[in-house]
């Protein structure tokens, strides 16, 4: 009810992740999005929540509303289902959501329960089939994911906005 009625969110994702010459923290882009359509936002900015006496308590599967952009998840727990058809081989879980930077955004866990091994700062490792995709983070660690590593899109909070994911720019 704190949001505008006519409120939007569009999000421009390059259909073809293309490698980043530094990696991204997702506070700067969020994380990505569920395949239910909910943003996967970056770290809570904790300081600054705690600062201002205004943190939002997390609901049974890691969101809230604020009213910048409306309900978001900060973790990811067992409410999210993976999308239809598009299962992970390797013994991985299936695919939960896609990542501003195209990637593929996998559960915590493999599929037999056990950790994932080998990943790198971002929570991101190659399969056997050399497909590069993420993992989310523990529900309590504050980061779905720890940065990206390919060129970002971005999420248009205004309807006119324009956002070029297919240009090729350099990382600051």
């Amino acid at each position: 009810e704190t949001l505008p009625e006519a409120a939007t969110v569009t999000y421009v994702i390059p259909f073809d992740p293309v490698a980043a010459t530094d990696m991204l923290p997702t506070a700067a882009t969020g994380s990505g999005v569920a395949y239910n359509g909910v943003r996967l936002d970056g770290p809570a900015p904790v300081d600054a929540i705690l600062g201002a006496y205004t943190i939002a308590p997390f609901d049974d599967c890691g969101g809230h509303v604020n009213p910048h952009v409306g309900y978001h998840y900060h973790a990811v727990t067992d409410c999210l289902d993976a999308a239809p058809d598009v299962a992970e081989a390797d013994g991985h879980g299936a695919q939960i959501g896609i990542a501003m930077d195209g990637q593929a955004i996998l559960p915590h866990l493999m599929a037999d329960g056990s950790d994932p091994v080998g990943l790198d700062q971002c929570k991101g490792h190659t399969d056997e089939d050399g497909t590069y995709h993420y993992h989310v983070g523990e529900a309590g660690s504050n980061a779905i994911l720890g940065c990206l590593t390919a060129q970002a899109g971005c999420a248009l909070e205004d309807p006119d906005g324009v956002c070029d994911a297919s240009v090729r720019r350099p990382r600051p």
